[in-house]
């Protein structure tokens, strides 16, 4: 639980890297806790209320930038830059350009952008569970080094 809750305690620190256990344990308690307030929704009928929407909002809002953030020290600690964590963002971004612009209606342009959207997000899911290089890179020194005391970390 101490890895999941970590990236709140670093909100808006982008810099440095983070390990896999933090990203992936951070990315569970997400999707536990916003499945747990769906179902608490649905239990207390807020599903049709603004309550019901104010309850995940308030989550997914106070988990988006912990959650960008984690996601940027990840890609750090596999020596990448963290604009790759924007990647999903200008795929939706384009598609909803497409439609917008009504260009969708051409089926090579619905196929492309359709690929992009399903392809990319895969893309840094991956990137995101590549173990991070060893030792110290341009982002900072390895999180995995066994010489860090965990106690500062957490303490």
């Amino acid at each position: 639980m101490r890895w999941a809750l970590l990236p709140y305690r670093r909100y808006f620190e982008f810099r440095g890297r983070s390990r896999r256990i933090e990203f992936w344990a951070f990315f569970l308690w997400w999707l536990i806790a916003s499945i747990v307030l769906r179902l608490i929704e649905g239990l207390f009928g807020l599903d049709a209320l603004a309550a019901g929407l104010l309850l995940i909002l308030l989550f997914m809002l106070g988990s988006f930038i912990p959650g960008l953030a984690v996601t940027v020290r990840r890609l750090h600690d596999a020596n990448r830059t963290g604009w790759w964590a924007l990647l999903p963002f200008t795929t939706f971004f384009l598609a909803f350009a497409a439609v917008a612009f009504g260009v969708e209606e051409d089926e090579r342009v619905s196929i492309t952008i359709g690929t992009a959207v399903v392809l990319c997000p895969l893309a840094l899911l991956v990137m995101l569970a590549w173990k991070g290089t060893r030792g110290p890179n341009r982002f900072g020194e390895d999180p995995d080094n066994p010489d860090i005391d965990l106690e500062a970390v957490f303490g």
